[in-house]
């Protein structure tokens, strides 16, 4: 995907958050921060919290199947991506989904206009980080040189939502035994090595 692209595709996501989130909390005079200054930069009322939390979850889970409906079909996806009239693949659209939320119609009917319905797996992905944010929800990438023990990952575990300031961490782990020993540790494009073969990299360089 083009950096163009991939910019329509972030603004669409964030839009349609930050619309969400406004519509169901009337008494702002503006749109709900994103986290840390970006998506979560405020104290809600429980119940508030818990609707728009709801709506959020609700709107994802119906990307996700329309994101699910145009990767595994590819004649789906080239007939969104044809020059064809967009009224014409909404109505379709609508005809095969009709039981979709009225929040969910209406930003179809935004990309439709904007013939960009093609866009809807990107915008899904996006969204779907977007709300993991929201819920303070960070995924990481770990590899370890060695398998932890039980205990041990339980500990490793309670440090990484520390270190991520989040209230869970989905972890995608694989191992490396030539990094000897320690690990690392992806998330949100930052990198943290510990490993046995950085610290003797460091050392060979001061030598």
């Amino acid at each position: 995907m083009s950096t163009k692209s991939t910019k329509i595709v972030n603004l669409y996501a964030k839009s349609f958050y930050q619309n969400i989130c406004s519509n169901l909390n009337q008494e702002r005079s503006r749109p709900v921060p994103l986290v840390k200054g970006e998506y979560r930069d405020i104290c809600l009322p429980p119940k508030q919290e818990e609707k728009i939390l709801s709506t959020l979850s609700l709107v994802s889970h119906e990307l996700h199947i329309l994101r699910s409906v145009f990767l595994y079909s590819k004649k789906f996806l080239d007939f969104y991506s044809s020059p064809i009239n967009s009224t014409d693949k909404l109505k379709m659209l609508l005809t095969i989904f009709p039981n979709l939320s009225e929040t969910m119609i209406s930003f179809l009917q935004i990309l439709a206009k904007n013939n960009h319905l093609a866009l809807l797996p990107e915008i899904c992905d996006e969204y779907h980080r977007i709300l993991d944010r929201f819920k303070q929800k960070t995924q990481i990438k770990v590899i370890l040189a060695s398998i932890f023990q039980k205990r041990n990952a339980k500990l490793f575990l309670k440090k990484i939502k520390e270190l991520t300031n989040s209230k869970e961490v989905l972890p995608f782990v694989s191992y490396n035994p030539k990094l000897l020993g320690g690990f690392i540790i992806e998330y949100n494009s930052v990198i943290v090595d510990t490993t046995i073969l950085k610290a003797f990299s460091l050392f060979s360089e001061t030598v």
